[in-house]
């Protein structure tokens, strides 16, 4: 077991505050978490971290193994009462997809309550459509790109600015593995093998 305590076991899941099962953190994320933060021997600094996507899943049991180690967290979603409460941890309202509410006024609220952020985990997602082009309106389309793409982006941005006035920090984007591993559809299966 690694000297920075993200072993696999029972303590990688946790439930929710309806008592959903949340999701066990990937390998993969957990080997980027402990490159995150300052451990020298027994010694672990404190780091201030901004999540997206923070009221279920991968971004909740993100959000409370780093809360539980000492970090403090801000943690997102479009709906705030869905953020549970636990100590370290900050809720904030952040849409990705709404126009109405500026990224920038969420993030730089946080980021005055905060202080600095070191690291900024873009971890939010959506619900993937799929299908044949044709049959997704242009309307779905823009809303996951914006949710996505471009929103990240935005937060990329936001983030950049902060941490190269404090001369640090760390960015890790959480993506799906529908990037690697297409979802075909049955008929598009049957194409294939005919």
């Amino acid at each position: 077991r690694p000297a920075f305590g993200f072993g696999v076991g029972a303590s990688d899941r946790w439930h929710d505050r309806s008592n959903h099962r949340c999701a066990r953190i990937p390998v993969a994320l957990r080997w980027r978490l402990a490159a995150v933060s300052a451990i020298d021997n027994d010694h672990h600094d404190m780091k201030r971290i901004f999540i997206t996507g923070a009221s279920a899943g991968i971004g909740l049991a993100t959000a409370k193994l780093l809360a539980e180690r000492g970090d403090e967290v801000w943690g997102t979603s479009r709906d705030i009462s869905r953020l549970p409460s636990f100590p370290r941890f900050h809720p904030v309202r952040l849409e990705l997809n709404d126009d109405n509410v500026s990224l920038g006024q969420s993030f730089n609220a946080a980021l005055r309550e905060a202080g600095h952020f070191d690291v900024l985990i873009n971890n939010a997602g959506d619900i993937a459509y799929f299908g044949p082009m044709e049959s997704i309106p242009p309307a779905t389309l823009r809303a996951q790109f914006q949710t996505l793409v471009f929103a990240h982006v935005e937060l990329y941005q936001f983030a950049l600015a902060a941490m190269r006035k404090q001369g640090a920090g760390r960015i890790i984007n959480v993506t799906s593995l529908a990037a690697r591993l297409p979802v075909l559809r049955p008929a598009v299966c049957r194409y294939l093998i005919e």
